[in-house]
Protein backbone atom coordinates (compact mmCIF):
# COMPACT_ATOMS: atom_id res chain seq x y z
CA UNK A 1 0.00 0.00 0.00
CA UNK A 2 1.18 3.66 -0.85
CA UNK A 3 -0.68 6.00 1.29
CA UNK A 4 -4.53 4.60 0.92
CA UNK A 5 -3.73 3.07 -2.15
CA UNK A 6 -2.59 -0.11 -3.56
CA UNK A 7 1.14 0.18 -5.22
CA UNK A 8 -0.53 -0.95 -8.30
CA UNK A 9 -2.87 1.59 -8.86
CA UNK A 10 -0.43 4.68 -7.83
CA UNK A 11 2.39 3.22 -9.77
CA UNK A 12 -0.51 3.80 -12.84
CA UNK A 13 -1.57 7.48 -11.18
CA UNK A 14 2.27 8.16 -11.09
CA UNK A 15 2.96 6.80 -14.60
CA UNK A 16 5.64 3.98 -13.71
CA UNK A 17 5.81 0.50 -13.79
CA UNK A 18 4.58 -1.54 -10.50
CA UNK A 19 8.17 -2.98 -10.31
CA UNK A 20 9.73 0.53 -10.52
CA UNK A 21 7.45 1.95 -7.51
CA UNK A 22 8.17 -1.31 -5.40
CA UNK A 23 12.11 -0.97 -6.06
CA UNK A 24 11.53 2.32 -4.73
CA UNK A 25 9.32 1.72 -1.74
CA UNK A 26 12.11 -1.37 -0.90
CA UNK A 27 14.57 1.25 -0.62
CA UNK A 28 16.87 -0.62 -4.22
CA UNK A 29 16.60 1.97 -6.67
CA UNK A 30 15.76 5.96 -5.93
CA UNK A 31 13.95 8.08 -8.30
CA UNK A 32 15.54 11.04 -9.76
CA UNK A 33 14.66 14.50 -9.53
CA UNK A 34 11.77 14.74 -12.30
CA UNK A 35 10.43 11.05 -10.55
CA UNK A 36 10.81 12.54 -7.03
CA UNK A 37 8.47 15.72 -8.30
CA UNK A 38 5.86 13.60 -9.62
CA UNK A 39 5.73 10.98 -6.65
CA UNK A 40 5.18 14.20 -4.61
CA UNK A 41 2.78 15.64 -6.75
CA UNK A 42 0.99 12.16 -6.86
CA UNK A 43 0.68 11.51 -3.18
CA UNK A 44 0.31 15.01 -1.90
CA UNK A 45 3.33 15.36 0.09
CA UNK A 46 6.32 17.39 0.47
CA UNK A 47 9.18 16.57 -1.48
CA UNK A 48 11.36 16.86 1.71
CA UNK A 49 9.43 14.52 3.74
CA UNK A 50 9.67 11.89 0.53
CA UNK A 51 13.41 12.43 0.18
CA UNK A 52 14.05 12.42 4.03
CA UNK A 53 11.38 11.58 6.16
CA UNK A 54 11.59 14.58 7.73
CA UNK A 55 8.38 16.32 8.66
CA UNK A 56 6.11 18.11 7.80
CA UNK A 57 5.03 15.45 5.65
CA UNK A 58 1.78 17.20 4.00
CA UNK A 59 2.59 19.97 1.55
CA UNK A 60 0.74 23.46 2.54
CA UNK A 61 0.63 23.38 6.36
CA UNK A 62 0.18 26.98 7.69
CA UNK A 63 3.26 26.53 9.63
CA UNK A 64 5.76 26.06 6.68
CA UNK A 65 5.19 26.58 2.47
CA UNK A 66 7.34 24.79 -0.05
CA UNK A 67 10.29 26.66 -1.13
CA UNK A 68 10.53 27.61 -5.00
CA UNK A 69 12.72 25.35 -6.62
CA UNK A 70 13.92 26.20 -10.26
CA UNK A 71 13.99 22.62 -11.12
CA UNK A 72 15.58 23.34 -14.14
CA UNK A 73 18.71 24.40 -12.71
CA UNK A 74 18.39 21.78 -9.68
CA UNK A 75 18.66 19.18 -12.57
CA UNK A 76 21.40 21.09 -14.13
CA UNK A 77 23.38 21.39 -11.08
CA UNK A 78 22.71 17.31 -10.26
CA UNK A 79 24.17 16.85 -13.79
CA UNK A 80 27.25 18.53 -12.91
CA UNK A 81 27.91 16.75 -9.64
CA UNK A 82 26.85 13.54 -11.42
CA UNK A 83 29.54 14.15 -14.40
CA UNK A 84 32.21 14.91 -11.75
CA UNK A 85 31.66 12.63 -8.28
CA UNK A 86 34.22 11.02 -7.16
CA UNK A 87 34.84 6.89 -7.53
CA UNK A 88 33.04 5.56 -5.09
CA UNK A 89 30.54 8.97 -4.04
CA UNK A 90 27.28 7.22 -2.87
CA UNK A 91 24.02 8.67 -5.11
CA UNK A 92 23.34 10.59 -1.22
CA UNK A 93 26.80 12.41 -1.54
CA UNK A 94 26.10 13.37 -5.67
CA UNK A 95 22.49 14.13 -4.58
CA UNK A 96 23.79 16.55 -1.78
CA UNK A 97 26.22 18.48 -3.60
CA UNK A 98 23.85 19.28 -5.91
CA UNK A 99 21.69 21.30 -4.03
CA UNK A 100 24.55 22.75 -2.01
CA UNK A 101 25.33 23.89 -5.74
CA UNK A 102 22.29 24.97 -6.17
CA UNK A 103 21.96 27.22 -3.54
CA UNK A 104 25.38 28.20 -3.90
CA UNK A 105 23.80 29.32 -7.30
CA UNK A 106 21.12 31.07 -5.83
CA UNK A 107 22.91 33.23 -3.31
CA UNK A 108 25.48 34.17 -5.90
CA UNK A 109 22.75 35.58 -8.08
CA UNK A 110 23.38 32.87 -11.15
CA UNK A 111 19.97 31.56 -10.80
CA UNK A 112 16.52 32.65 -9.46
CA UNK A 113 14.49 29.96 -7.53
CA UNK A 114 11.33 30.82 -9.92
CA UNK A 115 13.65 30.57 -13.46
CA UNK A 116 13.25 33.98 -14.03
CA UNK A 117 15.50 37.23 -14.26
CA UNK A 118 19.33 37.25 -13.38
CA UNK A 119 21.63 34.56 -14.79
CA UNK A 120 20.35 30.93 -16.20
CA UNK A 121 23.45 28.75 -14.67
CA UNK A 122 24.97 28.39 -17.56
CA UNK A 123 27.84 29.53 -16.22
CA UNK A 124 27.44 28.46 -13.28
CA UNK A 125 29.85 25.16 -13.43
Amino acid sequence: MVGEQPVRSFARQYGVSEGVLRAYLLGTKRPGVDHLVKLADAGGVAIDWLATGRVPKKRGGTSWAAPKINIAALAQALAVMEKTAVPGETREQTLRKAVEFYAYMLEKGMITADGEGAGDGKNAA
